[in-house]
């Protein structure tokens, strides 16, 4: 028997099994990316207003960008113990880097004449924010989303 027909064989025989586990892994993933996306923006608009704050936040999340998905696992497991946790924590970790990034490298972007004209009608900082910077910004943002999206899918199967 070859391979193709050995997997069709293990899908049909386990297709309850396979389905719940699908369906944990997108609920891991999505829950991860969603908490991430819940501190990066955010944390991406504040650092665009602190320019020191900006480097140290970003200069943190490239080291632990750089931390080995298993030996981060390994720091982890000790402190919240084996299991989802742990892997939805390590998901959140690699994803906040490119939504924290993407949010201000978008917000940053924004021709500075627009910021001017929006002052210029009289807007408040957080009509600004609200009516011209998030909306101009959201392409980069969901590009991060995107590429955060992908990371957890990969590194969640890692956790899990």
């Amino acid at each position: 028997m070859n391979a193709i027909a050995q997997f069709w064989m293990v899908a049909t025989q386990r297709h309850a099994e396979l389905w719940q586990l699908f369906v944990q892994h997108m609920q891991m993933t999505s829950s991860a990316v969603l908490l991430s996306l819940v501190v990066g923006v955010p944390l991406g608009i504040i650092i665009t207003r602190h320019k020191k704050l900006a480097s140290v936040v970003i200069g943190l999340a490239n080291i632990t960008q750089s931390i080995p998905s298993l030996g981060l696992l390994a720091i982890l497991v000790p402190i919240v113990g084996i299991g989802q946790p742990a892997a939805v924590i390590m998901v959140i970790i690699y994803a906040l880097l490119p939504i924290i990034k993407n949010t201000y490298v978008g917000v940053r972007s924004i021709n500075p004449s627009i910021m001017k004209a929006a002052e210029g009608i009289g807007m408040s900082s957080g009509q600004i924010l609200r009516n011209v910077q998030l909306p101009l910004a959201v392409p980069y943002i969901m590009s991060g989303v995107r590429i955060s999206a992908v990371t957890a899918v990969g590194t969640v199967t890692i956790g899990a």
